[in-house]
Parts: structure tokens; sequence; C-alpha cells
């Protein structure tokens, strides 16, 4: 999965550099593997179903909308944000190392919730999983996994205490990537509905 997201970026700069980016191939270029992933976590993790269905939705609804919203602004390319109030989806389109941190960190994330599917305690939820698991491979520290712990953070999850297997290790840093990746989905749907309004008015 993570391969196909690799394979996409340089297929676009490819494009790019023979001067073939269209609303076409920019629509060609959506990320298939990550909703086919999240389809795949929707069967695996039924009772968090419509939670993957909805982030499938928000990805895919909110790039359209942006490409479309771009067209209408005969925008060079729907990457083209600088009017956008928000820093962070200027951040997101102007530097390709952090949009590509957010991109490959979603899919890990995704990939590590996949392969907790199959490895970790059979439990009904994502956070039950997160925590029971068979090999440790990483050791957090006590102190870590305290400061963690008792930061605002830990009323959305708590880290386990001790050990990690490498699927649970890598969940936990893809983490905050993922987080960072949905909320410029949401960001660029809204900068979107902006541009088709303008547009409308």
């Amino acid at each position: 999965m993570c391969a196909a997201t690799l394979a996409s970026a340089l297929a676009e700069k490819l494009c790019r550099k023979q001067g073939a980016e269209s609303f076409t191939s920019a629509v060609r270029l959506l990320r298939l593997s990550t909703t086919g992933l999240c389809m795949l976590l929707a069967v695996l993790y039924q009772k968090q179903a419509l939670l993957f269905l909805a982030l499938v939705a928000l990805d895919i609804g909110a790039h359209w909308a942006q490409m479309y919203a771009s067209l209408l602004a005969k925008a060079a390319s729907h990457k083209d944000v600088a009017t956008a109030r928000s820093p962070l989806l200027r951040l997101y389109y102007s530097r390709r190392i952090f949009m590509g941190a957010l991109c490959v960190g979603a899919e890990v994330f995704y990939l590590s919730l996949y392969v907790l599917a199959f490895t970790a305690k059979q439990h009904g939820s994502i956070t039950a999983r997160l925590v029971g698991g068979p090999k440790t491979v990483v050791s957090l520290p006590a102190s870590l996994v305290q400061a963690v712990n008792a930061s605002p953070l830990a009323s959305l999850a708590k880290l386990p205490s001790g050990n990690l297997t490498l699927a649970q290790f890598l969940a936990v840093l893809a983490f905050p990537l993922w987080a960072l990746k949905q909320l410029t989905n949401v960001l660029q749907g809204q900068f979107a509905a902006e541009r088709l309004v303008a547009a409308d008015a």
C-alpha cells in the first residue's frame, strides 16, 4: 500500500515534467490503496465500519471538491492553496516532505491496524487490539508512558504500560500523522467549499 502511494507520487512528478498534469490525471492519482485498505478494515473491525467508511468519504469528497473548485477557479493545480486561511493546509501543499509524511503515516497506521486484526488478542474494539498482542519488540520507558498518560492526550487513548509489539508501536507512532492527515482533509473540504461558493456568487 505504501509502495502504491510512493508510485503515485513518482507518477505525478513525471507527469509534471512532461507537462501532462490535468484534471483527469489528478483524479487518477488519488490513492486508491488507502480506500481499499479502509474497506478491508471496515470488514475486519465491524464495530467501527462506519468510521472507516466516513474516512473514505472524507478523503475522496474533500479531494474531489478541491479539484472541482480548482477547475472552476482556473487554478494551475488543485494544490494551489495560497489563498487558504489555514496555515496547516498551506504547509501541507507547499512542503512535499510534510505531505508525504502525513500520507505515509496514515497508511502505516492503517496497515498496523490490519496486522493487529490478525495478530492481537481477539477483542472487539480497536483500542483493545492495540493493547493486546503476541511478541514484545519495543519496550517503552516507564517515564515516557507516565508522561503521555498524564497529558491531555490521555483522554483519547492511554499507552499500554511497558511493552509493545511492532504493529502496536507503529500504530502509536503513526497515529499523530494519521490524525493530522484527517484534519487536512477537513480543511481541504472547507477551502474547496469556500471556493465553490465564491465561484457561484
